[in-house]
C-alpha cells in the first residue's frame, strides 16, 4: 500500500520544520495465475489446420500491473518447444489479460500444453498458482493432415447393368458429414466439382442409372479442422440397362411357301 514517509532535522537541540512527506507504495502481493486459453480462427474455433490463427489468452485474477518479458514456453501435442513471445506490458494500469498469436504450420499435430510461465508485475512480484504442465480447459486440436481416401472396391470398365463402389476413409478427427461424391465430366477432382450424394465409409455404393454415364465418379472428405482430400474412381461409368431393340426386316410369309426368308437386326 501507500506509505507517507517524512522527517525533522534537529541541530542542537532544536528542532527545525518537518520535511514534505514522500508517498512509497510498497506492493509485496504476488500476482495470481488463472488460466490460459486457446481459441483458433478455423470455422470449429476449437481445431486448427495449417493456416490457421491459434490466439492464446493469459489471463489472472485480480488484476495486476504487468511487467515487460512476461512469457510463456509451449508445446503442441509432443512437438519442439515454442515460446509465446513478450505479452505487452501494462506498467501502471492493473489488468487481467493479454493475449498472443500463432500461426500453424505443416507438421503441427495435438493440443497446446503450457510448461513453462514467466511473469512478474512491476513490484517485482513473482506469479503464483501456476502448475505444469498446465491443459487448458478451452483448449484447440491442432490436425494438419488430410484424410486418407482409399478406393476399396473400384468403377468398373463396363458396360455393366450395376456398378457397385466402395470408399474408405481413415482420419484421426473424422467429420463424417463431409463425405460426399458425385459425378464429373473429367478425372480431375476438386473443390470445383459436383458433389452432394452422402456415403459411408466401408459402405458398398450401387449405381444403376445410365443418366451418369462417361462421367468419372468423385469423392471427397474433410476432418474437424477442414483438411479436405479429393479423389476420382478409375474408370468412367458405363451402365447399361437398355435391353437390345429387335427389328424384323423380312418377316415370315403367309401362305404355304417352298422357303421363306427372315432378317432380323439388333440394335
Amino acid at each position: 500500500g501507500n506509505h507517507n514517509i517524512s522527517y525533522t532535522e534537529s541541530r542542537d537541540g532544536n528542532e527545525t520544520a518537518e520535511s514534505p512527506s514522500l508517498t512509497v507504495n510498497i506492493d509485496t502481493t504476488a500476482p495470481t495465475f488463472e488460466s490460459v486459453e486457446f481459441i483458433s480462427s478455423n470455422t470449429d474455433p476449437l481445431y486448427a489446420k495449417e493456416g490457421d490463427v491459434v490466439t492464446m489468452t493469459l489471463n489472472i485474477n485480480p488484476a495486476d500491473t504487468w511487467k515487460s518479458g512476461n512469457n510463456f514456453d509451449y508445446k503442441i501435442g509432443t512437438g519442439a518447444s515454442k515460446n509465446s513471445g513478450n505479452f505487452t506490458k501494462s506498467e501502471t494500469t492493473p489488468i487481467l489479460s493479454r493475449n498472443r498469436n500463432y500461426t500453424v504450420l505443416a507438421g503441427d499435430t495435438g493440443s497446446f500444453t503450457v510448461n513453462t510461465l514467466t511473469f512478474k508485475d512491476t513490484a517485482d512480484n513473482d506469479i503464483m498458482g501456476f502448475v505444469s504442465p498446465y491443459v487448458a480447459t478451452t483448449n484447440v486440436t491442432v490436425d494438419t493432415t488430410p484424410p486418407v481416401i482409399t478406393i476399396v472396391q473400384d468403377s468398373e470398365i463396363g458396360p455393366v447393368q450395376s456398378d457397385i463402389i466402395e470408399i474408405k476413409v481413415d482420419d484421426l478427427n473424422e467429420e463424417i458429414v463431409s463425405y460426399e461424391y458425385g459425378f464429373n465430366t473429367t478425372n480431375i477432382c476438386n473443390a470445383g466439382s459436383i458433389y452432394g450424394n452422402a456415403y459411408i465409409s466401408e459402405t458398398p455404393i450401387t449405381i444403376n442409372t445410365e443418366a451418369n454415364n462417361g462421367k468419372y465418379v468423385c469423392v471427397k472428405a474433410a476432418d474437424k479442422a477442414g483438411n479436405t482430400t479429393y479423389r476420382a474412381l478409375t474408370n468412367s461409368l458405363n451402365i447399361d440397362r437398355t435391353p437390345p431393340v429387335i427389328i424384323f426386316i423380312n418377316d415370315v410369309e403367309t401362305g404355304f411357301p417352298s422357303s421363306d426368308r427372315i432378317e432380323i437386326t439388333v440394335s
